[in-house]
């Protein structure tokens, strides 16, 4: 223990002085590539997003000096009995490994004196559940030196300036509102579910950042992976100027709307401009009140009002939105201001809203070069929901430039694509669709849709009956000989379709959909 403080304090002193030396800049982001220029510790994905991998294997040795061990159980595992102890003590490529059992939740991003402490894109901060067991249970408890997370009530806590960390394995699972209102958390002490509800602004999440704040107090580089978060509050997970961010491999399900709120409840929420080249990936979000994800380049929180170069795949989004069944949630992956992004590889069912719906309100632009690329798409109501809903609006246009193949698009009515705009410049093809279109303010059958635009000469009507094994129990595998067998295509528009599906099956044919035949 003494070794790990020595460590520690000449550590911080090392620290401190080659960011005051080099500055804080970890990544560039390269425009014309549409790339990230990140360190050689790297996933790089085709055509998209590289996300910098943990470089070095995570050691779960409690006698190492890089190694910080929490139990609620006194014993030999016990270095520290609070997971906060441990993230205060933990510098730049350090681990804190915490084992079964139940914890509060804690902040990350500055030390117990309120300074800055962060990892870097070669040397992350590592915050690990050994088990499968370990149980955050109750918010975060403020601390007014930890910045402006206090209003939010979260499991996990981001204070902006807290870059490169991982968060990885926990299970969250936080009080209802009611709970949170009576427990009194300082400073704000709130009395009410209504007061913690939002007509005092004050929120609670599984996982979050504050938003409230400028741009340049961003997040850089934190990975959120393999965690379980239920009945998280307004927000499965909400972050705010989260660049180069990676949310992978996190079950989602259960967020609901307070009182006074009727627009939360997404499952994961990316917020505001600085919220650029992340990547979400393998998550499985389900049964919220909200958006299953919901990303917003919100102008009025500074930055350029845009998100660009997203990445999102290999998702399962489903029944979202079904307690309220109204017009505030209930998409599956909702985008605003979103641009030169790439959607690939999802199951989106049974949501009560469209499948994809791009659009700019909050944002400063509207959608631009999305690509939408052999995911499988159904909706559930015949009205106005469709799987692809791209849309001009009041306040900004539908910018053009999209590319969409290789997908399932149907839904009850045989509903497949509106395009709620004048502007064609998009390609669609190769898709499996209905009879059922909307373009600039008039429904279309196909024909009318393909003389319209000539979009979709090579895609192929069909229904869900005819295509999967068992939808309505979620099994939205393709049954034998289906339709989608290699009608599909690698390559259009300069795209590239995925090699695999979203089992991680190699697709032997050139299917349509998520799941190969």
């Amino acid at each position: 223990m003494i070794n790990k403080l020595i460590r520690h304090f000449s550590a911080i002193s090392i620290y401190l002085s080659l960011s005051a030396c080099t500055g804080t800049q970890e990544v560039g982001y390269d425009a014309d590539n549409f790339t990230v220029n990140s360190p050689a510790s790297a996933i790089t994905v085709d055509n998209s997003t590289t996300i910098a991998n943990d470089p070095t294997p995570i050691s779960e040795d409690c006698t190492e000096a890089k190694v910080h061990c929490v139990d609620d159980t006194a014993g030999a595992n016990q270095e520290f009995s609070t997971i906060q102890q441990a993230v205060y003590a933990a510098l730049p490529g350090d681990t804190v490994l915490v084992h079964d059992g139940n914890y509060d939740g804690f902040a990350i991003g500055r030390d117990s004196n309120g300074s800055y402490i962060n990892g870097t894109s070669s040397q992350r901060i590592t915050i690990k559940a050994k088990g499968d067991s370990a149980v955050i249970n109750t918010p975060f408890k403020d601390n007014s030196s930890l910045g402006n997370v206090r209003s939010r009530a979260c499991g996990i806590a981001i204070v902006f300036g807290g870059d490169y960390f991982t968060i990885d394995g926990f299970d969250i699972q936080l009080p209802t509102l009611s709970h949170i209102a009576n427990a009194g958390n300082t400073p704000y002490s709130p009395s009410s579910i209504e007061q913690i509800g939002g007509t005092d602004g004050y929120h609670n999440a599984g996982i979050c950042t504050d938003g409230h704040v400028a741009v340049s107090n961003h997040v850089d580089g934190l990975q959120i992976k393999n965690n379980t978060i239920a009945n998280g509050g307004d927000w499965g997970i909400i972050v705010s100027h989260c660049n180069n961010c990676l949310f992978e491999n996190n079950e989602i399900y259960g967020t609901y709307r307070s009182l006074g709120l009727d627009k939360n409840g997404h499952g994961i929420y990316l917020a505001n401009a600085g919220s650029d080249d992340s990547v979400i990936r393998g998550n499985t979000i389900h049964h919220n009140d909200g958006h299953g994800i919901h990303s917003n380049g919100d102008y009025s929180r500074g930055g350029d009002g845009i998100i660009t170069n997203l990445l999102v795949e290999n998702n399962k989004i489903h029944e979202n939105g079904l307690n309220y069944a109204d017009s505030n949630g209930g998409v599956g992956l909702n985008m605003d201001g979103v641009q030169d992004s790439l959607i690939r590889n999802n199951l989106i069912y049974g949501n009560y809203d469209n499948g994809i719906k791009a659009y700019g309100v909050d944002g400063v632009d509207g959608p631009k070069n999305i690509r939408i690329i052999n995911n499988t798409i159904t909706t559930i109501s015949s009205s106005w929901t469709y799987p692809i809903y791209i849309q001009d609006t009041n306040y900004s246009n539908n910018l053009g430039g999209h590319t969409i193949f290789n997908n399932v698009l149907l839904g009850p009515s045989g509903q497949s694509i509106l395009v709620d705009s004048s502007n064609l410049d998009f390609t669609s093809d190769h898709n499996i669709i209905g009879n059922e279109f909307y373009l600039d303010g008039a429904a279309l059958s196909y024909n009318e849709w393909l003389g319209a635009t000539a979009q979709d000469s090579n895609s192929i009507i069909s229904t869900v009956s005819e295509l999967f094994i068992d939808p309505a129990n979620g099994n939205y595998h393709l049954k034998a000989n289906s339709v989608s067998e290699n009608a599909g295509i690698a390559l259009l528009d300069g795209e590239n379709a995925p090699t695999s599906d979203l089992d991680g099956t190699a697709f032997v044919t050139r299917d349509i959909g998520a799941y190969a035949q």
